[in-house]
């Protein structure tokens, strides 16, 4: 019998307040300076709209600073890239990076920010429905859910060394002059006016496997009746990319009871993490998987 997570696995008031930055950058270095402004969630996604490349930088016009966490696993002799299938409003699904948004409070550590959304988004569970909480440096990036879900004894160890890395980044990055933890880099989203900061950590999966672990995914979606994020679990909802010098292949798989179970690499469509970074800047909101791998002389 397959275990069920709870349906939603949580629920949070959609709250906090955000600012904007502008980004000088020289050559690949980028210094992002706080805006004196303080919006809430729905003002500052309504300045995250198209720009073009000049606005993005010095004091034009400031950026939305958001996170991507790039996370990479080992199971035996191979390494896989770890993705999340997200429903776009657009209606296309995607296969992206461990995202989410960055609080002004946050933006001195926006480390902070990558342990929580990887602690929400990316949840190992064992057959009797216990789920293995992720440490990075020594922490546990958190234990989200705790009411619904029991926490696993193992413990999943992570390292600052992913085995993927898009081309084209941004780095270092530093925020009024302090260098931050972990040294993310980042790229200009140009359709959501956005400096997106981009962390890299590597994982083993071998115990995972000799659990038995199924690894599910839980994204927020906004309910309009209690008007809070529920937190609504994917059954198999992390998709577990091969890769191969850097570039991804077309094996893609689920883990499923410690089984990696193929999916077709038909028609799936990769965030906008996987489309051409030319010189810091990106202009596109997805790839289809078989032109980033003709883009990288690798067909399918």
């Amino acid at each position: 019998m397959t275990y069920e997570l709870p349906n939603p696995l949580g629920s949070k008031r959609p709250d906090g307040t955000f600012a904007g930055y502008f980004a000088d950058r020289e050559e690949y270095r980028v210094n992002l300076t706080h805006v004196d402004e303080t919006l809430d969630f729905q003002e500052m996604r309504s300045r995250r709209t198209p720009v073009s490349r000049p606005s993005t930088t010095g004091q034009n016009n400031p950026v939305y600073p958001g996170i991507s966490v790039i996370t990479t696993i080992a199971i035996g002799r191979d390494a896989y890239l770890m993705l999340v299938r997200q429903q776009r409003p657009s209606g296309d699904n995607v296969l992206k990076l461990v995202s989410g948004y960055i609080p002004k409070m946050h933006l001195q550590n926006p480390l902070n920010v990558a342990k929580e959304e990887l602690s929400e988004e990316v949840l190992p569970v064992t057959p009797d429905g216990k789920v293995v909480r992720i440490f990075l440096g020594g922490e546990i990036t958190g234990m989200p859910f705790a009411d619904t879900i029991k926490s696993h004894d193992y413990r999943l160890q992570g390292s600052p060394t992913s085995q993927y890395m898009p081309e084209g980044l941004l780095s270092p990055v530093t925020v009024e002059g302090k260098q931050l933890a972990d040294d993310p880099r980042m790229f200009f989203w140009l359709p959501e006016n956005n400096a997106q900061l981009v962390y890299g950590y590597h994982f083993s999966g071998d115990e995972l496997k000799n659990m038995d672990v199924s690894l599910h995914h839980s994204e927020d979606e906004f309910n309009p009746n209690t008007r809070m994020l529920d937190a609504v679990p994917h059954s198999h909802g992390i998709y577990l990319v091969g890769l191969d010098n850097n570039r991804l292949t077309s094996e893609i798989y689920t883990m499923q009871k410690g089984k990696l179970v193929g999916i077709s690499p038909d028609e799936l469509l990769l965030s906008e993490a996987f489309a051409p970074i030319e010189n810091g800047f990106v202009d596109r909101r997805s790839i289809p998987l078989h032109e980033y791998r003709k883009m990288h002389n690798r067909w399918i």
